[in-house]
């Protein structure tokens, strides 16, 4: 249908029709390559969810139901040219396909100004391709192309960035955020309607402020986020298992933190896996309980050096402290202390050290009002 409104309205010469359905018929199918697998659901298969997700990100939010309406109205009113409409969604597959690349790394600095040539965002558009979320995709659209046309400043695109991640993460498991993909639609129109340099950032700012409100603002609750994640890569995985993506995440960035994983490096496990320090043993055995699949007995090494690693701590802590990719201070005194043996005690303080550290230095945003 609306191939079709192109080219009654854009046709003016006799090879128009051709052409403009070509140039419709290759953004759709670029658009369709990005579904790995189609989503069972209608509105989430692709290249309809491009479309929808360009327009939103430029326009009042509609209801599938009244969409094309929508684009009608627009071509109706001689508000929108079918030449600019195509070149729009050019311009917005260029960035909508960083979007789902768990893998996607950083390139080198361009005079488009890639959003991709900053490797934070990098990290944030990975953490959410793994964190299988999709509502942002006009927000970022809209606030990548202010960032390309100099509105706004590297440091406004990380901070909104940042934000998302934060906030997505901690909606893991509690999925009540309502009707967010409106509201980021809503901020979305707000940032590409700003008039001027200021008036972006400020509406920049707003979403941020908003994501702040939104994440749990007890300490001790965002820190039992982190103590209630379970990891086990042996036997029959229990339920509540955090999927190994996730815990892979989890401890680059700790190593990110601490400067010893440099940013935007893909998480994949051909790179990384994480290491059990102790042995990923059952509960119980040999007296250790479940503290063995809790985050103070994880840390992430490098694939190859994971592989050729001593069962026994004792065996293996130098090679620990050169190759993990965060060594925090208790796994260092452990490292330090001849014939050190990990009991769960020491489990259980390394867990809350790590626990703090998360959630007041790490998964946090700051206010910008």
């Amino acid at each position: 249908l609306i191939k079709n409104l192109l080219i009654r309205k854009g046709a003016k010469q006799e090879d128009d029709p051709k052409v403009i359905s070509d140039d419709w018929n290759k953004i759709c199918k670029l658009a369709s390559e990005l579904d790995e697998e189609p989503n069972p659901i209608e509105a989430e298969r692709q290249p309809g969810k491009f479309i929808r997700h360009s327009w939103f990100s430029r326009r009042p939010l509609t209801t599938q139901r009244d969409f094309y309406a929508a684009i009608t109205s627009a071509f109706e009113e001689g508000s929108l040219r079918a030449a600019d409409y195509l070149q729009e969604l050019h311009e917005d597959y260029k960035l909508y396909s960083l979007f789902n690349d768990e893998d996607i790394t950083p390139i080198q600095k361009s005079q488009d100004r890639s959003p991709q040539a900053i490797p934070e965002v990098v990290d944030t558009l990975r953490a959410l391709t793994i964190f299988k979320v999709t509502a942002h995709y006009p927000l970022l659209l809209s606030t990548m192309r202010k960032y390309r046309a100099r509105h706004i400043q590297r440091k406004h695109l990380i901070a909104l960035c940042r934000a998302l991640e934060v906030f997505f993460f901690y909606s893991l498991k509690d999925k009540r955020n309502g009707r967010i993909g409106e509201l980021f639609a809503r901020h979305a129109l707000a940032i590409h309607t700003a008039t001027n340099q200021n008036r972006t950032i400020n509406a920049v700012n707003d979403v941020i402020d908003y994501l702040h409100s939104r994440i749990p603002k007890d300490e001790v609750a965002r820190e039992l986020v982190f103590k209630d994640l379970t990891y086990t890569n042996k036997g029959k995985k229990k339920k509540g298992n955090t999927k190994p993506a996730i815990v892979r995440y989890i401890l680059i960035k700790f190593g990110q933190h601490a400067n010893r994983i440099p940013l935007g490096v893909p998480h994949h496990i051909e790179n990384y896996s994480v290491e059990h320090i102790l042995g990923d043993r059952k509960a119980n055995r040999d007296d250790i309980p479940l503290d063995v699949h809790k985050l103070g007995n994880l840390l992430i090494l490098n694939r190859n050096v994971n592989s050729t690693l001593p069962e026994k701590f004792s065996d293996k802590k130098e090679l620990l402290r050169k190759a993990a990719g965060y060594v925090d201070p208790i796994l260092e005194s452990w490292i330090d202390t001849p014939g050190f043996e990990i009991s769960p005690q020491d489990l259980e303080a390394r867990l809350n050290y790590l626990s703090k550290l998360a959630a007041t230095e790490i998964w946090t945003i700051k206010p910008q009002s």
